[in-house]
């Protein structure tokens, strides 16, 4: 019934276009609701504006009243007009906002942009003088609190002769620390007496000396006034000193300090060769050890060894050991060979350049000898230059100086002529070379390579 009541009267009312905004957004807002019977108050409030405003749709003129809205610093002012029949408003006469006025200074939390701190003053933003709205720029405003040190706590960084120190954290929380002095909080030495001692191979030595149990610092006196370091209290241990190889009879042997009779090291013999009559011997302490190996021969000898002939079978000997006398290797036949086995042989006759020589050779088996034929030598022949002159021809002979057979004759003409490119010039202070030509007996010109000219 209410529901028919309401779209009774939108439709009656969206003939008013006054009326039409209110009236759709309500009905938008009621059918978006899941159940009508939840908004009954509301329903019914608003069918009984609906008939009143029916009723004021037949008033001819509306009375209405006003009211003026100021306006404020965002928002524009303006009348508001309501009629005292029907309900109406609208609104009208509209003046501009007024605008901020951040220039006012109030030191409040409202306005608080950062607190003061240890180390920087508080900052505030303006306010609006007008409306009290909160602005963006900042102002400071009294002074920076200082850091406030009272809760010290020591580091435990005292020592036998020196105070510790001792940290605060500032009251105010800003995490500043402050360091100082622990004044009196030194602690003291507590010195034990370490008497002295000779040094040994092994361990170090010392001279009488004190020792702080809490800072671990040396002294050389009881008083603890004179410091020392270790290096300057203690000797080196001495090392071993010379040593002895100890066979133990049991395949071992021992190497023993002679100073103070430590055994520095055991191990089994070691190294050596045995053969097929001695053991073998330790390369460390040189006593012997393990078997004879009777595979080993070190000293041998060849029997029965037998040279071939030129017709007779030879035999390359046995091998036996000179110490078990055990034969290790048979030897093998060598087959005669059947062919003399030349020497070097000797010259009986030199060859010359114009005799054959001779030369003989002996089988170094049976003694048998032949001869050969050696080959002429070759000529030894010697150069001979015969300069030529302007008077008389020269020569270029090769002669052998064993026999004087001429390989060669080669005649040199003589010097018929020597011409200048020029015979006189006009002194210039420079000094003057002419160029020379100089023929031979047959015309020819003679190459500059086969004389010498001096100016």
């Amino acid at each position: 019934m209410i529901f028919n009541t309401i779209m009774e009267y939108n439709k009656f009312a969206i003939t008013d276009n006054t009326y039409l905004s209110n009236v759709i957004d309500f009905t938008t807002w009621i059918t978006g609701k899941d159940s009508w019977d939840a908004h009954t108050d509301e329903l019914n409030a608003w069918a009984e504006y609906l008939y009143q405003l029916e009723q004021c749709m037949n008033i001819s003129q509306h009375e209405y009243t006003s009211e003026v809205i100021k306006p404020t610093c965002s928002e524009r002012g303006y009348t508001r007009y309501q009629c005292t029949l029907c309900g109406k408003t609208y609104n009208n006469d509209y003046v501009d906002a007024l605008g901020h006025d951040f220039s006012k200074k109030i030191i409040s939390n409202d306005y608080l942009e950062s607190p003061a701190t240890c180390t920087k003053v508080a900052a505030y933003y303006y306010a609006c003088g007008k409306c009290g709205d909160v602005g963006t720029a900042i102002f400071e405003n009294g002074v920076a609190l200082g850091h406030s040190f009272t809760n010290y706590i020591s580091n435990n960084d005292m020592a036998c002769e020196k105070d510790g120190t001792k940290t605060a954290v500032c009251d105010n929380g800003c995490g500043q620390s402050s360091t100082v002095t622990d004044t009196g909080s030194r602690l003291g030495h507590a010195l034990i007496k370490i008497n002295a001692k000779e040094a040994t191979c092994t361990e170090k030595g010392n001279s009488e000396y004190w020792k702080c149990t809490k800072c671990h610092n040396l002294y050389r006196d009881a008083e603890g006034r004179v410091q020392a370091s270790l290096g300057n209290l203690t000797s080196e241990a001495l090392g071993h000193g010379s040593i002895e190889i100890v066979n133990n009879g049991d395949g071992t042997h021992s190497v023993i300090c002679t100073r103070c009779n430590m055994s520095l090291e055991k191990e089994g013999h070691r190294g050596g060769k045995a053969t097929c009559s001695v053991k073998k011997k330790c390369e460390v302490c040189n006593a012997e050890y393990g078997n004879l190996d009777n595979s080993t021969h070190e000293n041998t000898e060849i029997k029965d060894k037998k040279a071939a002939t030129c017709g007779m079978d030879g035999y390359t000997g046995d091998t036996y050991c000179k110490d078990c006398n055990a034969r290790i290797e048979s030897g093998q036949v060598i087959a005669g060979t059947g062919k003399h086995a030349w020497n070097q042989g000797k010259d009986i006759k030199s060859p010359t350049c114009t005799e054959k020589g001779e030369k003989e050779y002996t089988c170094t088996v049976c003694g048998e000898t032949k001869k050969e034929e050696i080959a002429k030598s070759a000529h030894t022949y010697k150069t001979t230059v015969i300069k030529a002159t302007t008077a008389k021809n020269g020569s270029i002979t090769e002669k052998c100086t064993a026999c004087g057979d001429m390989k060669s004759n080669k005649e040199i003409s003589s010097v018929k002529s020597v011409t200048l490119e020029s015979s006189s010039y006009t002194y210039n202070g420079k000094a003057k070379k002419p160029a020379v030509t100089v023929k031979d007996s047959s015309g020819k010109v003679i190459s500059n390579g086969n004389y010498t000219v001096t100016y």
